[in-house]
């Protein structure tokens, strides 16, 4: 059984996953979650994968309060969500972290599909001397829940957010961006987009999925395929694991410098 916490102080969410083939039920499994955590108020049951063109995880309410809306804390920073209409991670917060030290006073940075928020404000609360973070997003639900996490952590005058598809939003952005970040492993379809918006030496993070037997390797002759077709030149930096995947794969953070 795997199982991850949403949350903050007296209202946390459980967000449980069975193994396949598990006997347990998830209604017991709940009221021994609720019983044991006595600042969970809610459980819900996750399911592998992500559904719709938002490409939120599939989850179901087991026990507990209906509303799951939650404040969670992560490094003294704040973020409201429902993690049933939203995207999010807490098991990144690690990554967000050393995603946002690689920011550097002046810094413009770009961040597609940003959810929340949680890597925009990450970045703002980590490095106040940047220039400006332009964050878009495409789900209204997570464009809402960015707006207001941004003004709850009081980092407005640093992140713009933007609503809309990332190839039309970005269109008119060619070479403005020190750094880009693609917290998406589906991100990599529009790296020709992140390349267009690079500036020359700059930064690009991107998520992928890389097979176990393979780690990096697959990934690597992506990056050389697409680069290559866009004409290009660049450097892939920096490798790093993010977490599991699924079966045999695991989500990977590349980053490649733009020449």
């Amino acid at each position: 059984m795997g199982m991850d916490i949403v949350g903050s102080g007296d209202r946390m969410v459980a967000l449980v996953e069975l193994e396949e083939g598990s006997e347990k039920k998830i209604e017991d499994v709940a009221k021994e979650v609720i019983a044991e955590n006595k600042n969970v108020v809610s459980v819900l049951q996750k399911f592998p994968g992500t559904k719709g063109s938002y490409r939120t995880k599939t989850y179901k309410f087991v026990a507990g309060d209906s509303n799951t809306e939650v404040l969670h804390k992560e490094y003294g920073y704040l973020l409201r969500l429902d993690p049933q209409k939203v995207y999010f991670s807490p098991r990144e917060s690690t990554v967000r972290q050393h995603v946002s030290s690689r920011v550097r006073p002046g810094d413009r940075v770009l961040v597609m599909f940003a959810g929340v928020g949680p890597y925009p404000v990450c970045m703002a609360k980590s490095q106040p001397l940047l220039s400006e973070i332009v964050a878009v997003e495409f789900n209204p639900e997570a464009f809402r829940y960015m707006k207001d996490n941004i003004r709850i952590n009081k980092i407005a005058h640093l992140v713009t957010p933007l609503m809309g598809d990332v190839r039309i939003v970005c269109a008119n952005m060619s070479g403005q961006f020190d750094k880009i970040v693609m917290p998406m492993v589906e991100a990599f379809d529009f790296i020709d987009v992140a390349a267009d918006c690079c500036k020359s030496g700059g930064l690009i993070q991107v998520y992928m999925v890389s097979d176990k037997e393979r780690l990096y390797e697959d990934c690597r002759a992506a990056v050389k395929e697409k680069m290559n077709a866009l004409g290009r030149e660049y450097d892939v930096e920096a490798e790093s694991k993010v977490g599991l995947y699924s079966p045999g794969k695991w989500k990977v953070l590349i980053e490649i410098r733009m020449k």
